[in-house]
């Protein structure tokens, strides 16, 4: 308006569309104590003699309550095209070795069995009893299902642990009461002799 520009008429046909959608939305109370002057600015009465001073005031009223109007909804666009795979290509990623990192390997099967105690395998496992070749089938099983980790961790976690069951068992613990329970028979087991000094 200040720069008496062509443009002045499709801006004003936006505020008075603006004004129409705040209108709708009359039940809110900041729309309602405002709403005389949202019903005037639709009129081309309010626009006539419009000035400066009075655009300035209609901004000022009106502009915390445009971020209440809903942005309308786009149409959806639909294509009609077939994509296009290119071949394979293998990337070296640095930093990331072949297979499953195994200590995140240990963490989730961690996981995934202290989430699962009262299975019967691990529950054995806890009080301190003999697991069956079906136990440790089962062991094995859950652990390949369960998608924490490749055949090759689960059979390098035995290995090193010298048996599936026992490192199981370093993940889940030995029940305190089947500890206290197992400590007289480890302890007949050992020979312990008073420590000398050599003094």
């Amino acid at each position: 308006m200040l720069r008496s520009e062509p443009g002045f008429t499709r801006l004003r046909d936006q505020v008075k569309e603006l004004a129409g959608l705040l209108e709708e939305k009359s039940a809110i109370p900041m729309v309602r104590d405002q709403m005389a002057l949202i019903q005037d600015v639709q009129t081309e009465e309010w626009w006539q003699d419009v000035t400066v001073p009075m655009l300035e005031a209609m901004r000022r009223r009106l502009r915390d309550l445009i971020k209440l109007i809903e942005k309308s909804k786009r149409k959806p666009i639909y294509t009609d095209f077939e994509d296009e795979m290119g071949g394979e290509t293998a990337v070296e990623l640095p930093g990331f070795g072949h297979g499953t990192d195994y200590a995140k390997f240990r963490a989730k099967a961690q996981a995934f069995l202290r989430s699962h105690q009262d299975h019967i395998a691990i529950h054995k496992l806890r009080m301190n009893k003999a697991l069956t070749a079906a136990d440790l089938a089962e062991l094995q099983r859950m652990l390949g299902d369960s998608g924490i980790g490749a055949a090759e961790d689960i059979r390098r976690a035995a290995e090193e642990s010298q048996g599936l069951g026992l490192f199981v068992r370093s993940l889940v613990g030995l029940d305190r009461q089947a500890a206290k329970e197992a400590l007289p028979g480890f302890s007949a087991a050992r020979l312990l002799s008073p420590i000398r000094s050599s003094s």
